[in-house]
């Protein structure tokens, strides 16, 4: 007799043992996803997602879901601590929940809309690789490059040699992007390693690469004189 009483709460604990891990998985891995199924939350989101979805027509931005919460994902002002922001990256309530994500996205949206944003016909990236350094014993450095890159059959594009667009995909954007496969990468700077990963937005100041901007740009010039 006292061996099936220990051997139900032994079955107990497992039961509960297992509840609780599997409540602790679901708060962990499908936050979001439980939020979301709150009556005024669904309701709230549907409104919400349709306006947003709305002015991504608006602004042409293409095949974005209702993970977006950035106009321009990669733009180096977003990123934080090492990584660029996600929509999961969420807590139940607060600035950082998905639904308040979403809300600053639509916010950001609506602004650019009232201000007739463009998008632009140049834009300038960063890339940056890591290599150990024998001169400080190992330990890693940073190499950064600068690309230009500009928005397909516009009159930047024409006839110009494309580059290596591995390196534009995975970079940083100083310019504001909403649709980076749009563009190809016309120019690459040689590598830079006086600078530091917060001040990469000094690097689009650099001689060679306003010289180079420059001149791109003349080349509008010329187009409209014709």
């Amino acid at each position: 007799m006292q061996s099936n009483k220990e051997s139900f709460w032994q079955q107990a604990g497992i039961a509960l043992m297992l509840l609780f891990y599997g409540i602790e998985w679901l708060l962990k891995n499908r936050t979001k996803w439980l939020i979301d199924q709150l009556p005024h939350r669904a309701k709230e989101l549907k409104k919400q997602n349709q306006e947003i979805k709305a002015l991504e027509e608006k602004l042409g931005l293409k095949k974005r879901n209702e993970n977006a919460i950035w106009y321009d994902p990669y733009y180096y002002k977003h990123f934080t601590n090492g990584t660029y922001e996600r929509y999961d990256d969420d807590s139940f309530f607060g600035p950082n929940s998905y639904l308040a994500k979403r809300k600053r996205y639509l916010e950001e949206l609506r602004e650019k809309v009232s201000k007739g944003w463009k998008t632009p016909e140049i834009i300038v990236s960063v890339e940056s690789e890591y290599y150990p350094s024998p001169m400080r014993d190992g330990l890693f450095r940073t190499r950064y490059y600068v690309l230009v890159a500009v928005k397909i059959n516009s009159v930047y594009d024409r006839g110009r040699k494309k580059r290596n667009l591995l390196k534009y995909y995975s970079a940083s954007h100083l310019d504001e992007c909403g649709n980076p496969m749009d563009y190809d990468v016309i120019w690459e700077s040689k590598e830079i390693e006086d600078c530091k990963k917060r001040e990469i937005a000094t690097l689009k100041k650099r001689k060679e690469v306003v010289e180079f901007l420059e001149g791109l740009r003349k080349v509008d010039m010329v187009e409209n004189i014709k």
